[in-house]
Formats: structure tokens, C-alpha cells, sequence
């Protein structure tokens, strides 16, 4: 895909389906910026970033993420704030991600060299996730706020609740190149 742009300011809410979605392969040309929007009430989740998909998630409040009522074969429930999907590059920071039914971010076999920073993140299920990547392929994280953060590596499938486990103390000290990860 050759998409390339900026959304930038909106109110994107109470839609059913997921708030805003970057298709697969989406940003390839130069990433797509996604910043300063409100996207509040929506289903399934509040971002999602598709296969190959590459976007700066910057300072954006993202709330209420509901599971969602699947509609089509294969089709599960999630409530997460952010989802970057299988290969996708992301730069997810310092976005305000509170109240979402699952998990804030659910990095699913993305890009190890994406990065989840500096993010402040309450009332999920889950912090920050990380599945399908071997826990040394996988994104770092740095969020300070207190959530449990889930398991990285081979975790349960996304219609799954993920493991959680304590904030390791060495993540807390982490280069700009590292990932977080759930």
C-alpha cells in the first residue's frame, strides 16, 4: 500500500468497530503519524495497526476500547487500546491509554524494532502486551505507571487473556532502539 499522510485532531468514537486503522501494509512509502486525536468508545480496538503496517502513534488519549461483537468467521473479541498486528512498525508514545477492556497495547509478532514509550496507561486489563515474538525479538518496555505488564515470547492467542507477570527492574532502564512490550 502507498498510503502516507498524518491524522491529526479528531474526535473518533463510539463507532462499533475499531477507531482508526492503518490496512495492511499502510505507511510503507514514509509512516503514517497518527497524533493529538481523542478515540474514545469504539469496539474491538482503538488504533489498529495491520500486517506490515508502519505509524507513529503520538500523544493521543485513547479510552473505552469495548471487545466487541465478532461478525465474521475468525473474528474474536479484544478491547485494546492499541493493536499492531504481525510485522507492523510502530512507534507508540507518550499516548494517554486508559480504560480499555484488554490490554493498553497488544504488540501481536510485530517488528522488533518498534517502540512503546513513555506512555501513561490506567484501568486496562493489561499494560502493555507481547505475543508471537521470541523474548529476544521482541519490543522493550518502559512504562512507569504501575500496570502489570504481560508475558512476552509465544503468548496465548489474542481471544485469549494474556499471562501478567511483574515489571522487570531492567526494563525500566531502557535505550530509545528498545521496544515494550505485553
Amino acid at each position: 500500500s502507498e498510503a502516507v499522510g498524518i491524522i491529526l485532531n479528531n474526535l473518533v468514537g463510539k463507532n462499533g468497530r475499531a477507531g482508526i486503522v492503518l490496512q495492511a501494509g499502510a505507511g510503507k512509502a514514509e509512516k503514517i503519524r497518527i497524533e493529538d486525536n481523542t478515540v474514545t468508545g469504539n469496539a474491538f480496538a482503538g488504533i489498529r495497526m495491520g500486517t506490515e503496517a508502519m505509524g507513529i502513534i503520538l500523544n493521543n488519549l485513547i479510552s473505552e476500547t469495548s471487545p466487541g461483537e465478532p461478525k465474521a468467521e475468525g473474528e474474536v473479541k479484544m478491547g485494546d487500546g492499541v493493536v499492531m498486528m504481525a510485522d507492523a512498525w510502530g512507534e507508540v508514545r507518550a499516548n494517554t491509554i486508559h480504560a480499555n477492556s484488554r490490554a493498553a497495547v497488544l504488540a501481536h509478532a510485530c517488528d522488533a524494532t518498534s517502540l512503546i514509550t513513555l506512555n501513561k496507561t490506567s484501568d486496562n486489563a493489561y499494560g502493555v502486551v507481547v505475543q508471537g515474538n521470541d523474548l529476544d525479538e521482541a519490543p522493550a518496555w518502559n512504562n512507569a505507571d504501575g500496570e502489570k505488564q504481560g508475558e512476552g515470547g509465544n503468548g496465548p492467542e489474542p481471544s485469549e487473556p494474556p499471562g501478567t507477570q511483574d515489571l522487570p527492574s531492567e526494563a525500566l532502564d531502557l535505550n530509545v532502539g528498545d521496544v515494550e512490550t505485553l
